[in-house]
């Protein structure tokens, strides 16, 4: 056992409501879904990030995990194109059956992508469940940023995170 699964639970949650989001989220992921986090906060999207990736990692310890920090997709898609070499197109277009992800992969400041790249990899990830990658997309700022992710479906989770009000502070 590693040090930290020994050290017991002390995340800080604001709200009950982020808690339970949060836990929804690890769920989706192991199920072979990806999430999108939004927060106008880059504090607060970046402490949830930290603490869902976390998660994830107790969760899924078999699934390797990439971080990406793009100002282009090409880097994502060109993973994606990898990861998509051996499987057929029948394949890649199958529903995982629930299995857990086969990659999972972190893209923080993923509203720094323009909005046609984000949308090609929300479509990528929305329509090829069988390549096994799921994707935490992290999002700070307006909410213009999202259009690009409406509608994508069931394969893709979205966590609006609110800031706390001063008596959760």
């Amino acid at each position: 056992m590693n040090s930290a699964q020994a050290l017991p639970n002390r995340d800080l949650f604001f709200r009950l409501a982020d808690h339970l989001q949060l836990e929804a989220c690890v769920q989706a992921v192991a199920e072979g879904k990806s999430v999108v986090l939004h927060s106008a906060s880059a504090g607060l999207l970046d402490h949830y990030g930290q603490i869902l990736v976390q998660r994830l990692r107790q969760r899924l310890p078999e699934t390797p995990t990439e971080i990406f920090f793009p100002t282009h997709a090409d880097a994502l898609i060109a993973r994606f194109n990898e990861v998509l070499l051996n499987v057929s197109v029948d394949a890649a277009t199958q529903p995982p059956n629930g299995e857990p992800p086969a990659k999972l992969w972190v893209v923080h400041d993923a509203s720094a992508l323009p909005e046609h790249e984000l949308k090609l990899m929300a479509r990528l990830l929305q329509h090829l469940p069988g390549a096994r990658v799921s994707a935490v997309l992290m999002l700070q700022g307006a909410a213009p940023a999202l259009r690009a992710l409406d509608p994508q479906g069931r394969r893709l989770l979205r966590w609006e995170i609110e800031p706390p009000t001063p008596e959760q502070s």
